[in-house]
């Protein structure tokens, strides 16, 4: 792996932190404390690619999901705003850049390395951006 793809996915990890802060102002104390456990299994997972690394950071991910996907479920009772619509569609973008791009090889499952790393890290953004309409929701 090339130290620039490398550095991509640890730089892009930072987004995560983004949502640390946000969910600690909007006291949101374990939606914070699950995303910096997220920033720290994907710049490890990021840095030291192995079996273990991997299942760590899937089961961080799956935890900010299932939190998330609570939270928005808690705020459907709100009346319906543009955060709501940006939720949706930046889990509908997950969906497709990872889980479509894993069936079809494109994404962030391109062959091209550097364009799978331009994909999953552009994931991160849309990740950090979704959960923080969850929040401001």
């Amino acid at each position: 792996m090339d130290a620039i793809s490398s550095n991509l996915m640890v730089y892009t990890s930072g987004f995560f932190l983004i949502n640390v802060a946000v969910c600690y102002i909007y006291e949101y104390y374990v939606y914070s404390a699950l995303f910096f456990i997220l920033f720290v299994t994907s710049i490890i997972y990021h840095t030291h690619y192995t079996d273990t690394s991997y299942i760590v950071d899937k089961v961080a991910i799956f935890a900010v999901l299932f939190y998330g996907a609570y939270m928005f479920y808690l705020k459907l009772e709100k009346p319906i705003s543009l955060y709501h619509l940006v939720a949706v569609i930046t889990f509908l973008g997950t969906i497709m850049l990872y889980y479509l791009g894993y069936d079809t090889g494109q994404y962030c499952f391109d062959c091209d390395k550097t364009t799978a790393d331009f994909y999953h890290g552009f994931l991160h953004f849309i990740c950090c951006v979704g959960h923080v309409c969850i929040v401001i929701i």
